[in-house]
């Protein structure tokens, strides 16, 4: 997984692909590194093995919910790149409420980071360059 973190945010897709297919190999219940494995780059029908790879795994019955829904994300993205859009905003959609009776949103919260970030990135100071 941070292997496979590390290669994406240095550009290499190839590197942090296998990365995650290793990852995935070696800890199936850690379905969300689909989602991981999928965002490295623009998938063609040559890849929809990976897609049935990722229905595959979404049948198992001991997911926890959250890599469940990080799961649903990777096959939503799966079927974007795939041309079937109606199919992937399904399954986004799925993945959204799923992670949504896991993590309610946080008004409060989301209302202290903005404010957090008004504060931080006022206009004198990106405007000195300083923020």
């Amino acid at each position: 997984g941070q292997l496979g973190q590390a290669l994406a945010e240095a550009g290499d897709a190839a590197g942090a692909e296998a990365a995650f297919a290793a990852a995935l190999a070696r800890e199936p219940r850690k379905a969300g590194r689909w989602y991981d494995r999928v965002r490295t780059r623009r998938l063609t029908e040559a890849d929809r093995p990976l897609l049935d790879a990722m229905r595959e795994a979404a049948a198992r019955q001991d997911l926890h919910p959250l890599e469940r829904a990080r799961l649903g994300l990777g096959i939503g993205k799966a079927l974007d790149d795939l041309g079937a859009p109606a199919e992937a905003i399904a399954a986004v959609l799925e993945a959204s409420r799923l992670k949504a009776t896991l993590r309610p949103l946080d008004r409060t919260l989301i209302l202290k980071r903005v404010n957090w970030a008004i504060r931080r990135f006022d206009t004198a100071r990106l405007s000195a360059g300083s923020a």
